[in-house]
């Protein structure tokens, strides 16, 4: 509910919301858009003529698209976004966008004893690819992440749109 009250999501066409429904990473960009960049939503690329375009389009113009499989993709596609943009978006993605989110809106990054303290809490730690090592550290000592119940991060699981929801009420408690 906050989530919505706050521009984030919308529910789907037939007016359910499915909490616990996978976020694509299109989903993912358009309700990052919405909340924080609905006033310079970039234009979608003329090859395409899909409903997210232009929220991902924004999502890339503002930075939050760096080191993704979303923006490799567009790169190898010449300019277009593919398969992967709709595809349930995982929780090493979301981490990496989030991160980057933090990097574009200028917000303090924790100490390094905190993200240290962050590493040390993560179960599966050592399993994390080094590509998301510092989002993954950086959110959880900004308290923007948790893990499962195990204590594990669990980074190749799908995120869900509630858990988006929670993350991006988190993300807006960072830039107020």
């Amino acid at each position: 509910t906050q989530a919505s009250q706050k521009g984030f999501v919308v529910g789907r066409p037939d007016g359910t919301f499915l909490p616990e429904a996978n976020v694509t990473a299109a989903e993912f960009c358009t309700m990052l858009s919405q909340g924080f960049y609905a006033g310079s939503l970039s234009a979608a690329p003329a090859a395409t003529q899909t409903w997210w375009a232009a929220y991902v389009q924004t999502a890339k113009d503002q930075g939050l698209l760096q080191g993704t499989r979303t923006l490799q993709q567009y790169n190898a596609n010449g300019g277009r976004y593919g398969a992967e943009a709709e595809a349930p978006l995982t929780r090493y993605e979301m981490a990496l966008m989030m991160y980057n989110f933090i990097q574009a809106k200028g917000i303090t990054l924790p100490t390094q004893s905190a993200i240290t303290a962050a590493q040390n809490s993560i179960q599966d730690w050592k399993s994390i690819p080094a590509q998301y090592q510092t989002a993954v550290a950086t959110c959880y000592a900004l308290e923007l992440l948790h893990g499962r119940d195990t204590g594990a991060f669990d980074g190749t699981a799908d995120m869900t749109r509630a858990q988006a929801c929670v993350v991006l009420l988190g993300l807006d408690g960072q830039t107020e």
